[in-house]
């Protein structure tokens, strides 16, 4: 990988999902990183490359969407995905926020996720390279 590939963020409190997401991205070839909190995430240096957050909407501490209003504020939003156990938070954010990709349910079918992520990095004619072996 290069410098200049994207990365794509996951902030999830939950450690099961942060890892299976991590694994899916990483599985065609990008990078991830995650994070246990938006504070996390926030105190974190990121480089100035393109990337794609994955924001959980209920998080302790800052929401997913007080996270992306802060970044949007200062002029560092990046194309944003929400995910949520809970289909009312999803209709609320995807009625009042802007700027975003796509909005999850969880659980999510990996191929809906990874489309999203595409779409959010821009790649969704020029896939990378499916390292994934057939598992069906």
């Amino acid at each position: 990988m290069t410098e200049d590939e994207p990365i794509v963020y996951i902030v999830d409190d939950d450690p099961s999902i942060r890892r299976s997401l991590k694994r899916v991205i990483r599985s065609v070839g990008l990078k991830a990183e995650t994070f246990s909190s938006a504070e996390r995430f926030l105190d974190h240096k990121h480089r100035g490359n393109p990337s794609c957050l994955v924001l959980d909407l209920r998080l302790g501490g800052m929401s997913g969407r007080a996270l992306k209003r802060r970044l949007d504020g200062t002029g560092e939003s990046s194309p944003t995905i929400f995910m949520s156990a809970h289909e009312e938070d999803l209709a609320v954010a995807q009625a009042e926020e802007k700027d975003i990709v796509g909005c999850l349910g969880k659980p999510f079918p990996e191929d809906i996720f990874l489309r999203t992520i595409y779409s959010a990095l821009g790649l969704a004619g020029n896939r990378p390279n499916h390292k994934q072996e057939e598992r069906r």
